[in-house]
């Protein structure tokens, strides 16, 4: 399957990551962080990192130089993949990474 394409990405998710362990994923780690339980958001996180370094090695994804150019699927992925991830820390932590890194191309 080519994995170049945000439906491919996400089916692919799906498919690896039934509905529910997605869910239960994002929701433990909401609770987590309500209830400072920094191991268990570290554990969460880790895994969440790993999904989506391999979401990044799939699109073939790298760094852009101008805003043009700029690819927004990884994290576009992420938040469909996963529901209410945009609640979390983690996905707070890639988004501010991206917004550090269009500021830089910004100058």
């Amino acid at each position: 399957m080519e994995l170049d394409t945000v439906k491919a990405n996400v089916k692919f998710i799906k498919e690896s990551y039934p509905k529910k362990v997605r869910m239960e994923l994002v929701t433990n780690l909401i609770e987590a962080q309500a209830n400072k339980n920094d191991e268990v958001v570290e554990n969460i996180s880790n895994l969440l990192d790993q999904i989506f370094s391999v979401l990044l090695k799939n699109l073939k994804w790298s760094m852009a130089e101008s805003l043009k150019d700029w690819d927004y699927r990884p994290i576009d992925i992420m938040k469909e993949a996963f529901p209410k991830i945009e609640k979390t820390k983690w996905y707070d932590m890639r988004h501010k990474q991206l917004i550090d890194q269009l500021n830089k191309i910004k100058g």
